[in-house]
């Protein structure tokens, strides 16, 4: 998936064990994923996803899906493939 607005284009993918991973998690959170996603796929810079970096090495990042669940994610670089 290809984003649009602030934050210039992305592609999303998802790990291989992400839906069976996503159906384990409770319906509220699984609704307040998607709600981040959407704001995610709006403009990836918005504020109320206050992006982490979790590592200073790795492209790893977290974005806030509520106060107990954060979603992690690679950032590559549009060179990375």
């Amino acid at each position: 998936m290809r984003a649009a607005g602030p934050g210039a284009a992305l592609i999303s993918r998802l790990h291989t064990n992400f839906r069976k991973d996503f159906q384990r998690l409770p319906k509220e959170v699984q609704e307040r994923a998607r709600a981040a996603y959407r704001r995610f796929r709006e403009n990836t810079g918005h504020p109320g996803l206050r992006f982490k970096r979790l590592h200073s090495d790795l492209p790893l990042w977290s974005v806030r899906i509520d106060d107990s669940y954060r979603a992690v994610g690679v950032r590559k670089n549009d060179d990375e493939g």
